[in-house]
């Protein structure tokens, strides 16, 4: 018996039974079972790692787009990543990119060491991989940091994450013209406040995602 908790859509049951031909039971706990993702646990953990004293005085915005992690192939992230980067747009880029975009830095692991190179940054964007009605860790990472987190086209396209429309981006040049309008420091802490308090309402506190997921365990666990 396999139980396979799932944050990877390329991670299948197909998958696994083709080097695992003699699996009798697969169980598969999936991220988007939870409200709000299972994700939403790293928009806990990233609070925490908030300067009480920068919290008080307010962290300076002073860089446009910020983006983390590395490419995947089959969709549009290489090119639009690419456009955005040679906009007029100021960037933070931290992870493996395509050719012709500088980074900051190779990938961090380390929140601790992540976390001041994105916070001055006002936005991202968020693609999704393989299966549209998926989310991705980025999209609360974001939040939580203190940016806002647009999204690619239809990504979570059963909006399990409860993103406002002006968020949806079609192309990298729509992205540039919301950027910019983010500089203007009142109308971005209107939208941060206003797409944090939208998500806040699907996302579990921690209490609930331990419940949650222990009873997800115990329900596969009886199956074994």
């Amino acid at each position: 018996t396999v139980i396979m908790w799932r944050s990877d859509r390329g991670d299948t049951e197909e998958l696994y039974r083709s080097f695992l031909p003699n699996i009798k039971n697969f169980i598969t706990i999936d991220e988007v079972d939870f409200s709000g993702n299972i994700h939403g646990m790293k928009y806990h953990f990233i609070q925490r790692l908030k300067n009480p004293l920068a919290e008080m005085i307010g962290t300076e915005k002073t860089i446009d787009f910020g983006y983390w992690g590395r490419m995947k192939m089959g969709n549009d992230r290489e090119k639009t990543i690419r456009k955005i980067y040679r906009s007029e747009l100021s960037t933070v880029m931290v992870g493996g990119f395509p050719s012709g975009v500088q980074r900051q830095s190779a990938w961090i692991k380390d929140w601790n060491k992540l976390y001041p190179l994105l916070e001055p940054s006002r936005c991202t964007l968020c693609f999704n991989w393989i299966d549209q009605t998926a989310t991705t860790s980025r999209y609360p990472e974001a939040l939580s940091i203190g940016m806002i987190p647009f999204v690619w086209q239809d990504y979570d396209s059963n909006n399990t994450y409860n993103i406002d429309p002006w968020q949806r981006i079609t192309s990298p040049e729509e992205l540039v013209e919301k950027a910019i309008l983010l500089r203007d420091e009142k109308f971005f802490e209107k939208k941060l406040e206003e797409f944090r308090t939208n998500y806040s309402k699907v996302l579990l506190t921690q209490e609930e995602y331990f419940k949650l997921f222990s009873n997800k365990m115990n329900f596969a666990l009886d199956k074994v």
